[in-house]
């Protein structure tokens, strides 16, 4: 009797998805602290999602069609680029490159049918991101100030600033994330912060939980000013009016929603360009006009490098393992000798996709996005299509998908916010406990 109700228990257990959600929880929860303890959370969520569907073999290939269709998508670019290894000269960077965008494939794989627990407890899910990242950053916050205190002739000082540098700062930029780069940390907390303001806006939750809420996301807006990505400056600019609009104007744009779309943007402009970073660059005196002072963008020399290169090789590209290699040598003919030396990417996720995997990759990959874009637009998916917007602006910036942050971050959540209920946001879901 003991053995049948064991079996029953287990058979039970597995077909619940209960472990796939809990391997989720924990990933979504771990990962805006640290990605590095990403990797074996994603193997377990994998293997109890292999195990789960050997019992639901019969519904797997019965969710949403546009879900297996992106899924196959992704799957598609990432054996394309996995195809470049056949024309690389540099193995050993293919192979890392490879493995670090392996949840290009895992995350479809996956999340296109997740199952019941994961697809009802989605905004649990999103919440627990937005207070993992929130713990992150008061630890940073705590680093900082701790960095500060200086001992000076027997008293304590706070001093954030760095005697060398005059525009740095221990609450500033790369200074101030602990072993994450800023613009990927950025990328997390844009996210969390429309999932704090759009949980705000749910009247399920009790009143208490929505101030709480008000206020996370208030203190993530704040903390974009701290990690001084001009990306996330650039995203933050165009979609929060766009979210407050959306927002705000349900019924037809009225005065009082211009009027706060305005203030919110005068007064984060003013915020932005008295940021010290930005203020140092732009009040540089040597440079008088706003072209000169972006001609000195560190980028610019790179992006130069990097379409020299894709005009002799634009149908395959270099290969994937070969891209950092090509990058250095076109570097060193242009007399750029730090991009050399500091062993520079593309800084452009567009031109990076073009450098190793051609013209064929890069239509792959952008028809990707629009696809993407086509979905949050006909269910109406608010959060969605904010996402889309946001990593479009950092593809710009950064090769988003060369670090294991980043294109976890976009395989993730690229299929996650799809099982959102809502059409426009998770606000109006009935069903919370967070």
């Amino acid at each position: 009797m003991k053995d049948t109700l064991k079996i029953i228990f287990e058979k039970k257990l597995w077909e619940s998805g209960y472990l796939s959600y809990l391997f989720a929880s924990f990933s979504l929860f771990i990962m805006p602290i640290h990605v590095q303890y990403l990797p074996p959370l994603m193997i377990g969520w994998g293997l109890c999602w292999i195990i789960e569907n050997l019992h639901r073999r019969d519904i797997i290939w019965k969710g949403r069609r546009e879900l297996l269709l992106l899924a196959m998508g992704f799957m598609l670019y990432y054996f394309w680029i996995l195809a470049g290894l056949i024309y690389s000269e540099n193995l050993l960077n293919g192979r890392l490159l490879i493995f670090r965008r392996l949840s290009l494939f895992v995350f479809p794989l996956i999340l296109f049918s997740p199952g019941s627990n994961i697809k009802k407890n989605v905004i649990i899910l999103l919440r627990l991101f937005t207070i993992g990242i929130i713990i992150y950053l008061v630890i940073c916050y705590g680093n900082a100030f701790y960095r500060s205190i200086i001992i000076q002739n027997g008293n304590w000082l706070f001093n954030p600033r760095q005697p060398d540098y005059e525009w740095t700062n221990y609450f500033l930029g790369a200074d101030f994330t602990i072993d994450q780069h800023p613009s990927y940390v950025a990328m997390f907390v844009i996210l969390s912060m429309f999932v704090a303001f759009d949980s705000f806006t749910n009247k399920v939750l009790k009143r208490i939980q929505r101030i709480l809420w008000l206020l996370a996301g208030i203190f993530l807006l704040i903390s974009i000013y701290y990690l001084s990505s001009r990306a996330a400056y650039l995203a933050v600019l165009v979609l929060l009016p766009l979210y407050l609009i959306l927002k705000l104007g349900k019924k037809g744009l009225n005065l009082l929603t211009i009027g706060i779309v305005v203030i919110v943007l005068l007064i984060f402009s003013y915020v932005f360009f008295n940021n010290q970073r930005v203020k140092y660059f732009f009040n540089d005196p040597e440079k008088s006009t706003i072209e000169q002072k972006l001609s000195m963008d560190f980028r610019i020399p790179i992006w130069k490098s990097a379409l020299s290169i894709i005009q002799h090789n634009l149908i395959f590209g270099v290969g994937i393992g070969d891209s950092c290699d090509e990058l250095k040598k076109e570097f060193i003919n242009s007399g750029y000798t730090e991009g050399y030396y500091e062993n520079l990417n593309a800084h452009n996720q567009y031109l990076e996709v073009l450098l190793g995997s051609g013209i064929i990759g890069f239509l792959i990959f952008t028809s990707l996005l629009g696809f993407m874009a086509f979905i949050a637009i006909k269910s109406r998916n608010l959060l969605y299509g904010l996402f889309i917007i946001m990593m479009l602006i950092f593809f710009m910036f950064e090769s988003i998908l060369n670090r294991i942050a980043g294109v976890t971050f976009f395989s993730l959540f690229s299929f996650l916010l799809l099982h959102l209920k809502s059409v426009t946001s998770l606000s109006s879901d009935q069903k919370s406990t967070l």
